[in-house]
C-alpha cells in the first residue's frame, strides 16, 4: 500500500511540475529542488513499461524503484513501531 501511495505522490508532483511550467509567472519554480526527480518520474510515466511486459526493465525504473524504496523503509517504520509498542506492553506485564 505505501508503494501505491507513493506513485500517487508522484503523480502530484508531476501535475505540480506541469501546472508550473505552464505560466511565465511561475515557471521558474519548476527549478525547486522538489522537482529534481520529477522530469524522470514524467518521462517514465510517459513511456511506462509494466512488469509483466518487461520485468528487468519495470524494476529500474526510477518511478519503482523510488516507490519500492518508500514501501520498504514504510513497512520497516511499521514494524519497528509495533515492536516497540509490544515490547513496551510487555514491560508493563500485558500479554498479547
Amino acid at each position: 500500500m505505501c508503494h501505491e501511495i507513493y506513485h500517487r505522490y508522484q503523480s502530484v508532483l508531476i501535475e505540480m511540475l506541469e501546472m508550473l511550467e505552464s505560466s511565465e509567472t511561475t515557471e521558474k519554480y519548476a527549478n525547486l529542488r522538489l522537482f529534481y526527480d520529477t522530469t524522470v518520474y514524467r518521462r517514465e510515466a510517459e513511456h511506462y513499461i509494466e512488469g509483466e511486459d518487461n520485468y528487468a526493465i519495470y524494476s529500474r525504473q526510477a518511478i519503482e524503484k523510488d516507490a519500492e524504496a518508500f514501501g520498504s523503509e514504510c513497512m520497516k517504520s511499521y514494524f519497528d513501531a509495533n515492536q516497540e509498542y509490544f515490547a513496551k506492553q510487555e514491560q508493563n506485564g500485558k500479554e498479547y
